[in-house]
């Protein structure tokens, strides 16, 4: 069993974003495989190059979303997103310098994230969206 597995009460009912936050609850879950071997070190770079992708496309598709449909969250969307890539870089920035692991903070950071995030902020753009007919 993993982690931190994908439960429904998670989804925003947007396809593509549902499948977007799985794709991130797998990178958490991945780091926690590698962190359990005592490989965090030698995964934690893909991790966050791959948080790093995610977070271009995700993001930007999200709020193009948001956009499109004048969503009334928008800005607090997008402030929130800021911060999110403003952490990662932070702590994929300690990992460079120091080459201290820092799985454990990023970890913990990406599961809070995704249960504050999606639970609270996301959710009222997967109704929004909806009552637009978008799936």
């Amino acid at each position: 069993m993993a982690f931190f597995q994908w439960d429904p009460s998670y989804s925003v009912n947007i396809r593509q974003l549902d499948s977007d936050h799985k794709k991130l609850i797998d990178l958490v879950n991945t780091l926690h495989e590698a962190m359990k071997a005592g490989k965090a070190k030698d995964v934690l770079m893909a991790i966050f190059t791959d948080l790093e992708t995610y977070t271009k496309t995700h993001f930007a598709n999200e709020e193009r979303l948001l956009e499109q449909h004048r969503f009334p969250g928008l800005i607090q969307q997008q402030m929130e997103h800021r911060m999110f890539v403003q952490k990662v870089a932070e702590q994929k920035k300690v990992f460079e310098e120091t080459h201290i692991s820092t799985a454990m903070p990023i970890m913990n950071f990406l599961m809070e994230w995704l249960k504050k995030h999606i639970l609270n902020s996301d959710k009222k753009y997967g109704a929004f969206l909806s009552q637009k007919g978008v799936k």
